[in-house]
């Protein structure tokens, strides 16, 4: 059947509707809306399609959001996001979903932003990096919300060591405000750096931070560097410098085409053993 697309009606909270869709998305679901002219699926063919008169198909089962689950039960994959836009979309609706396998979250994040409930939906923030977001000084949530989900991407242990250094700076800086810690020179200049490169941004920002905070630690980071390239191994090895640093765990790795190559690499790693080269990695001032 056909309906006018300004007669259906749209359920507050649907998770699809806080997803920016592209016109070349690819659409499978047909719109389908109950007998009330509630949209029950289809969501994204609703908010791409353009035609004033929509083909629909009309189905009695109420209330919507158990209609919804119904058709999306085998087709979403259900993280603890989902789930949770899930509870959130059902608390809007005052409906339950018991079938959803997490259903219990932290009371705060059903009144966040709706830009951290977008940047949920694309996974770009889980749940954990919502709520380490809630967790720093109310005065800095607006700037934290704005960096996370628009400038860098950090994970979620990188983003906690992030907000702890701010605040602390903050303090040691002696500045009023975190966006005035963020126009300091060397931490602006990474800013400024351009689009594209979220994950690059985070990882330069959260260095430089290191560095204004523990002028220690950016010592110690290049002696590290210093004797990791007298072992003459880092064309082939990757050592991971910061577990080194922050946790005195030593993580090295490699990768190999072949069978061969690994016993090669693994073997010249185990030669270099014998080197004093590797002492200097844990010396201690």
């Amino acid at each position: 059947m056909k309906i006018n697309k300004n007669e259906i009606r749209l359920s507050t909270g649907h998770p699809s509707l806080l997803v920016q869709l592209q016109p070349q998305t690819i659409l499978y679901s047909p719109i389908v809306v109950n007998e009330k002219g509630e949209l029950v699926d289809g969501y994204r063919r609703f908010q791409i399609e353009s035609s004033a008169e929509m083909n629909v198909v009309s189905t009695n089962i109420n209330p919507v959001i158990r209609a919804a689950y119904a058709f999306n039960q085998r087709t979403r994959q259900w993280d603890e996001a989902e789930c949770f836009l899930w509870q959130r979309w059902a608390r809007i609706s005052n409906h339950d979903l018991p079938e959803l396998s997490h259903t219990r979250f932290d009371d705060r994040l059903f009144s966040i932003d709706q830009s951290l409930l977008s940047a949920m939906a694309i996974r770009h923030l889980t749940i954990r990096q919502v709520l380490l977001i809630l967790d720093a000084p109310i005065r800095y949530r607006p700037f934290l919300t704005k960096l996370f989900t628009e400038t860098i991407t950090l994970n979620a242990n990188e983003m906690a060591v992030f907000i702890d250094m701010s605040c602390d700076l903050i303090h040691r800086l002696g500045v009023s405000t975190i966006q005035a810690l963020f126009e300091e020179p060397s931490l602006a200049a990474i800013l400024a750096g351009g689009p594209g490169q979220q994950k690059q941004t985070g990882e330069r920002l959260l260095k430089q931070m290191r560095s204004l905070r523990y002028p220690y630690y950016q010592r110690k980071s290049e002696q590290l560097e210093a004797s990791w390239t007298k072992l003459r191994l880092a064309e082939d090895f990757q050592l991971k410098k910061h577990l080194l640093l922050e946790r005195g765990i030593l993580e090295i790795s490699f990768q190999s085409a072949s069978a061969a190559e690994f016993r090669e690499k693994a073997g010249r790693l185990f030669q270099s053993l014998e080197s004093r080269n590797w002492d200097d990695l844990w010396q201690e001032e």
